[in-house]
């Protein structure tokens, strides 16, 4: 039979500090897992990679697209003929679905200073400005560059 002196494992102090350590860390990580804010992080990113979608579609293909907005959702639309003129139509695909590129938000989402976006062939953009999102706590703004088109996420 074994010896109960060699068979040595964790004290209970030990296992109360580990347990004590993990309430910690969970109570810290659990102020950051708030659904309302990862929401709204979400639409931010998805706004954010159709805005340049939209502007490298546009260089690409050479013709203007528009990035257009319904009350807190957004849509990309190119012309119908690539003339400059003619009016705003069919959806652009999305790169990595099978649907047209569009962002529907959350309900806990609103956006201020959103207006319909129209990137020409040069990738420049009319007109340009600030578009901020807003929702459980989370406040980001993105920024098109009228001259360049650029799309800046701080």
């Amino acid at each position: 039979m074994a010896d109960l002196r060699s068979c040595r494992g964790y004290s209970l102090v030990e296992l109360v500090v580990v347990l004590l350590l993990l309430g910690v860390l969970v109570g810290v990580s659990l102020q950051f897992v708030r659904t309302e804010s990862f929401s709204a992080r979400g639409y931010y990113d998805e706004l954010a990679s159709g805005l340049r979608h939209a502007r490298g579609y546009a260089v690409a293909s050479g013709c203007e697209v528009q990035v257009v907005f319904t009350g807190n959702d957004f849509a990309l639309q190119r012309r119908n003929v690539c003339d400059g003129a003619s009016a705003f139509g069919p959806g652009i695909p999305h790169p990595a679905k099978a649907e047209m590129f569009a962002g529907t938000a959350p309900d806990s989402v609103a956006l201020a200073g959103a207006v319909d976006i129209i990137f020409d062939p040069m990738g420049r953009a009319t007109p340009g400005g600030t578009i901020t999102v807003n929702g459980g706590g989370f406040s980001q703004q993105i920024v098109i560059h009228a001259g360049s088109g650029y799309v800046e996420t701080p």
